[in-house]
Parts: structure tokens; sequence; C-alpha cells
């Protein structure tokens, strides 16, 4: 597929301040909950007799705020709410929309992990009844345009994705669904989707394979993805920058390990952790960054499922 790439050299000083002026900060508190608030009201009451009693009266609580779906991690150009206007906030309540226009994306935060993002000219609402669709379980409606998804193993009801030709559900993933007039085109990298097409039937697609559901709602025969092609060039646009020069190798696997959904493992010891890096590379792709920051390091990588094990290379030990 022509959107997928191989990782990239770091960007230029230039390509770096038109990033950065695209992004509206870095992320804020994930998932802030209503605030329940409560009216005292006291009255004492006298009538003239021997004893005066005072009652305290509670007022009732009144109705929390609803639980946001998601938290607005970065965002650039135009996007819009169902209001017209980005959420003063950065949390969205169920039932919320949001509306990208041309060179445009946002970055989603789900509570469970997720990592959502939409590409431009995308149009994204969250159903506020599960039972909405073919999906009974928390969903999404991508009505146009793009998304990328990412979600660690769900052992509960992962977010189903509804779309005008089919609804997805994952297992802890990493997707691409695109639509266009010709129906939607789905890329898995890693773990598995099932697809449910709008007239029945159902698929599974795996890692490494990528399918069209057409407008009439038949199922291509899924095919392989190119093997060295497998980070998605506009997500990058949304990714987190990290400027080498003075940050700790700890600094740089952490947000190597965010920016990719990973869990770290260390086979080096908690010193050799906070050594300081020098240079001044900036990078925003963590797949390209990876190897070479290491390397200057003397230390390597390697990833397992979702677990980033770093150490030092092997024969190296002893030295």
């Amino acid at each position: 597929m022509s959107r997928f790439r191989e990782p990239g050299m770091p960007p230029s000083d230039a390509q770096v301040s038109a990033a950065a002026a695209r992004t509206r900060g870095s992320v804020h508190r994930a998932w802030r909950r209503g605030v329940l608030r409560r009216r005292l009201l006291r009255t004492s009451l006298a009538a003239g007799a021997a004893v005066a009693v005072g009652l305290l009266i509670a007022g009732l609580p009144e109705h929390p705020a609803p639980e946001p779906v998601a938290t607005i991690v970065e965002s650039y150009g135009e996007v819009q709410s169902r209001t017209g206007a980005l959420p003063d906030s950065d949390d969205l309540a169920p039932g919320g929309l949001l509306r990208t226009g041309r060179d445009s994306g946002v970055r989603l935060h789900l509570a469970d992990g997720t990592d959502l993002r939409l590409d431009s000219e995308s149009t994204l609402e969250w159903l506020e009844n599960p039972s909405r669709g073919s999906l009974d379980r928390p969903s999404v409606r991508l009505s146009s345009g793009a998304l990328y998804f990412r979600s660690p193993p769900s052992d509960g009801q992962p977010l189903g994705v509804a779309t005008p030709f089919g609804d997805l559900i994952n297992a802890g993933t990493e997707y691409e669904l695109r639509l266009d007039a010709r129906g939607l085109e789905l890329a898995v990298a890693e773990g598995s989707v099932r697809v449910r097409p709008s007239t029945g039937g159902d698929l599974r697609v795996r890692a490494g394979e990528h399918v069209r559901v057409h407008s009439d709602g038949t199922l291509g025969t899924p095919r392989a993805l190119e093997t060295d092609r497998t980070r998605l060039d506009w997500t990058l646009q949304l990714g987190r920058m990290f400027a080498v020069d003075g940050r700790t190798i700890e600094d740089f696997v952490r947000w190597v390990a965010e920016e990719r959904g990973l869990e770290v493992r260390w086979l080096i010891d908690e010193g050799a952790r906070t050594t300081r890096l020098r240079g001044d590379l900036i990078w925003q792709d963590p797949r390209a960054a990876l190897v070479p920051t290491l390397r200057m390091a003397g230390l390597e990588a390697r990833i397992d499922k979702r677990l980033l094990i770093v150490g030092v290379p092997s024969g190296t030990e002893d030295r």
C-alpha cells in the first residue's frame, strides 16, 4: 500500500519547527473524572417551643458529568466538534464528534490505553448506545477519511468501529482503516481484526495482511502487506518528537515504548540507564530512531510481540 513507507532519517530543523507548530502540546492528564458537588442547606426551626431544634438538611448531589470517552493528546490544522469548534477541554463526552479538515489531524487517548489517530478530512463519532448497528459493544463510527488504531490486548469488549460498508472488532491490534467511494480498506500491522461486511459474513484479517470491503458489501481477498513498509506516514505528524541531547537512555527508551505501545524489559542495570545521550538529533519516528540511538550508547534492542527488550549486543558482555 502506498501509505506505508520505510522509516526515514530524522527531520530537518525546518521540518521539526513546522511539526512543532502543528501540535497542540504535550500529553495532558489522561482521563479526568467529573466532580460531584454537594450543597448543604442549613435551616433552623424555631416555633416558640421550650426546645429549639436545629436541623441540617443536606441537598441532593447534582448529576455527575458523564464519563469522558477519550482525551485529545495532539492536533494540528482544522479540527471541529459537533458544535463547530474544538472542545474547550481535552476530554470528549459520549456522543462526541470530531471532524478534521484538509491537512489536519487529531490524536486521542482512550481509558483502556488505545491510541486512536484521525487523518485529514475524517469524521468520527462516539456512539452513545453501544447496541446501535451490529456492534453490541462500546463503538465509534468512522463516516469518512481514515483512522489509525492501536490497542492493548483486551479480555473484555474492545472498542468496535462501525463504517458505512462494514464493522470492525479488534483483538489487541494495530491497523489503518481508510474509507473512499469504493468502500473500505483495512491494513493490519499487529494482532488481528474481525471484519463484518454490511451484507453479512465474517472475516478475520491477521497481522501483515490488508483487505478491501467493496461499496456493495462484498469482501476482497486478503493480501500480504509489503514486509518492509510497516509505518503509516501520516501518523508521524501526530507523534511526539524527541530531542536526544542531554536526555538519558531511559528517557529515550520510554519515548519509543510509549509511541509504539510497548512494555520495556531492561537487561542493563539502573546506572547504565541514566547515561546521558549527546547529539543534535531530533527524532519523530521511533522506529527509525531506535537502532542508531542505542548504538551510540553501545546498546541494542529487539521487539518480541509487545515487549521492547534493551541490552548490550551479544558477545560484548565480557569485554
